[in-house]
Parts: structure tokens; C-alpha cells; sequence
């Protein structure tokens, strides 16, 4: 995501949008990050696979967004739990 304008903005605001809708802060903001990330994964992988650039991945990654689901997070998320 460091080829393209605006990333980090995209993702300060999944994440407002996911505190904004939870009262559990930190798990909001995991979930907002984890989100953006296996979004970006995935337009990227059809960036590449495709031959485009970063004004085509800028597009994705919000199309990825867009169609995000708990089916889609569940399967590509990467992560452990974390006692606190």
C-alpha cells in the first residue's frame, strides 16, 4: 500500500467507522486493520496476477472493501489470541 496516495487515511477511517460501531475499542480497531489488510491482500494478489498498476490497486482495495465478509475474514485472517 505504500505505492498509492491515501492509504493511511483509508485505513484511519475503517477503523473510526469500526469504533464507531463497537464499545470495545481495541477490538474495533483489530478488526478495522485486520479488514483493510486481507482486502489489500486480495487486490493485490489481483493486481499482480493481471498486470496493473497502483491507480488499479487503489481501485481494488475499495472494491475488496466493499465486498468483505465474515466468510472471507474468518478464511484469510492470519492471527492468534492475545491474553490481556
Amino acid at each position: 500500500m505504500s505505492h498509492i496516495t491515501g492509504s493511511g487515511c483509508m485505513l484511519s477511517g475503517i477503523i473510526g467507522g469500526f469504533i464507531g460501531s463497537n464499545e470495545d475499542k481495541l477490538l474495533a480497531t483489530i478488526a478495522g486493520a485486520l479488514s483493510i489488510s486481507i482486502a489489500g491482500e486480495i487486490a493485490a494478489e489481483y493486481i499482480k496476477n493481471n498486470d496493473l498498476g497502483p491507480g488499479s490497486f487503489r481501485t481494488s482495495l475499495i472494491d475488496e472493501l466493499y465486498k468483505l465478509n465474515s466468510e472471507i475474514i474468518l478464511k484469510r485472517a492470519n492471527i492468534e489470541k492475545v491474553e490481556i
